[in-house]
């Protein structure tokens, strides 16, 4: 799960972070809510692609770590 910051309406990126890695798995149909100093990311995650159960994982981090370099 990676996260990205376009200043041009998406036309380029930058700050370029993982949120999450998942060797083998899959991370999917992430949220984001930003509220003051933090955001808070939810998505679903899975450990393996095949046969694994599904869960949806919150993860709260300082709005200042996607941009710094």
């Amino acid at each position: 799960m990676t996260a990205a910051i376009s200043k041009d309406d998406g036309a380029t990126w930058g700050h370029i972070k993982n949120i999450e890695v998942i060797p083998g798995g899959a991370a999917a149909y992430a949220s984001a809510l930003v509220s003051e100093d933090e955001v808070l990311v939810t998505y679903y995650y899975q450990t393996s692609v095949k046969g694994s159960a599904s869960w949806i994982r919150l993860k709260i981090i300082p709005l200042a770590w996607f941009y710094r370099e």
